[in-house]
């Protein structure tokens, strides 16, 4: 048998207190005792049988009363979201004042600029080229460059620009293939 035997939750105690003092109460001659040896169990007993009602008591209104707190702010933060939207539309707010009640206050964006060039893609590390021809085919909108080759011979291709990830092609006899240049992701 476990040193412990005592449930280390309150609830499972109360159980198990219960339980053990109805058997000695009930048991007192056949254990030897007397009502005077139990006194001090009961006054122990009734003391915690009102603190642990006082406290399931307690537990169950501070419940309720997070629940309703909880429903109270929803419906207040739903109100002021509306209201701030209305407020943040008024045509004489000024970021002075969206600053002072601490709602968003907006940020000036630079428009973005065009881009003045594109990537060329430039063949290095060819071993063996014999009648190699490479032509860019198209950059999709997903930034997805597509690249022609036209092999004579068995080589190994790298291909690279300054925005593009390497990309190693394999290519035998006379084919053409064509390959994906995935645009890398932009470091900040």
């Amino acid at each position: 048998m476990s040193s412990n035997y005592l449930p280390s939750s309150d609830a499972d105690f109360d159980i198990w207190q219960q339980n053990f003092y109805t058997y000695v109460n009930a048991h007192l001659a056949e254990l030897g005792l007397t009502a005077a040896d139990l006194a001090p169990l009961t006054a122990a007993q009734t003391s915690w049988q009102n603190a642990f009602s006082s406290h399931i008591t307690a537990q169950a209104a501070a419940l309720g009363a997070r629940q309703g707190k909880d429903t109270a702010r929803d419906s207040f933060e739903f109100l002021t979201r509306a209201f701030v939207r209305r407020v943040q539309a008024i045509p004489t707010m000024t970021d002075a004042a969206r600053a002072s009640m601490n709602i968003t206050v907006a940020q000036d964006r630079a428009p973005a600029t065009p881009p003045t060039t594109r990537p060329v893609p430039a063949v290095l590390n060819c071993i063996y080229v014999c009648n190699t021809y490479v032509r860019t085919l198209c950059v999709d909108s997903t930034h997805t460059m597509y690249v022609q080759l036209y092999l004579a011979s068995v080589m190994v291709i790298t291909v690279i620009t300054d925005s593009y990830d390497v990309q190693r092609l394999v290519g035998s006899g006379r084919c053409g293939g064509v390959a994906r240049l995935l645009r890398r992701p932009t470091t900040v």
